[in-house]
């Protein structure tokens, strides 16, 4: 039988698992943290994006790793609470590092001067924070295009989260719904703490609102 198209795009875990997703989904994590670098954007939490201060290599590829350690964690415990059959770990590691592939679309959005431009008069108008610009409708237009795009690509995550999941620890239904809902409610709220006590001074730098103003 014939791959599905749409089966690759949202639950490619029932053809590709264990160390082959696992090498596969850290290129592209890889990938996307180099990018990231080139255009600061900081995937700093296991759904988040922002654009920032610029930082060394090396904290792009921590975010990245905490933020797929993090979920596959607490995934691995709920999995272990609600699955009524044994998994490898292996499968869920690897599962979850390749659902983050879409993930690679967001560093790109970094790079338009728009995004930046429409934020700082948004800034300055509604919090008269920053000096007055001047934001096109081209930039409106472009900044408006580059939200959504993000939203859909933390959907499609998502999406591949769950999947991957359900595949890799055998649980469907109610069960696997809440539980992948708590997981990755206590993942995100993991890496936030370990971002903020590890890294406090890159992101609660005062200078970082002062960048992105300027």
């Amino acid at each position: 039988m014939k791959p599905k198209i749409s089966t690759w795009i949202f639950n490619p875990f029932v053809y590709i698992a264990g160390w082959p997703s696992l090498a596969l989904g850290w290129a592209i994590m890889i990938a996307t943290a180099v990018t990231g670098y080139f255009s600061n954007t900081h995937l700093d939490g296991v759904i988040g994006a922002g654009f920032g201060l610029p930082a060394p290599l090396w904290i792009y590829l921590i975010e990245a790793a905490v933020a797929w350690f993090s979920l596959s964690l607490t995934l691995f415990v709920a999995g272990r609470i609600v699955s009524k059959t044994s998994f490898r770990l292996i499968d869920l590691l690897g599962t979850q590092a390749l659902a983050r592939a879409p993930m690679l679309i967001v560093p790109f959005l970094g790079f338009p001067e728009a995004g930046r431009r429409v934020t700082r008069y948004l800034l300055y108008r509604t919090l008269g924070l920053g000096e007055e610009v001047t934001a096109t409708y081209i930039d409106i237009v472009l900044f408006i295009l580059i939200i959504i795009i993000m939203v859909l690509v933390v959907i499609w995550m998502i999406v591949l989260m769950y999947n991957s999941y359900k595949v890799s620890c055998n649980v469907k239904g109610t069960k696997a719904g809440v539980s992948f809902t708590l997981a990755i409610i206590l993942a995100q709220t993991i890496a936030s703490a370990f971002f903020m006590l590890v890294f406090k001074d890159i992101y609660l730098n005062p200078e970082g609102l002062k960048y992105f103003l300027n």
